[in-house]
């Protein structure tokens, strides 16, 4: 098929297309609504996705990195090393 008529095609479909939506503008918005809120969706999940899981960690040596946590009274919940480094230091013995 010659490019001629397929852009000529294309420009037929935009006209009928456009035609039709203006018929119809309430159908013509929650269209474009529910496409953008669709695509910013896809956008900000993929984007969650390969910050966390995709991209290596910003680490020189992401594989030696640990998380120290306890369960143990008075602290019964997961806590970081690096939040309470004036705790662990006077009992650090294998750092």
């Amino acid at each position: 098929m010659p490019r001629t008529l397929l852009l000529q095609d294309c420009v037929q479909d935009l006209r009928i297309g456009l035609r039709s939506l203006l018929r119809a503008p309430v159908l013509a918005l929650t269209v474009i609504v529910t496409v953008g809120f669709g695509l910013g969706a896809t956008a900000a999940i993929f984007s969650a996705i390969s910050a966390a899981l995709l991209r290596p960690l910003p680490y020189a040596e992401p594989e030696r990195l640990v998380r120290t946590y306890t369960d143990t009274p008075p602290f019964k919940f997961r806590f970081s090393a690096v939040d309470y480094p004036h705790d662990l230091r006077p009992k650090e013995g294998t750092f």
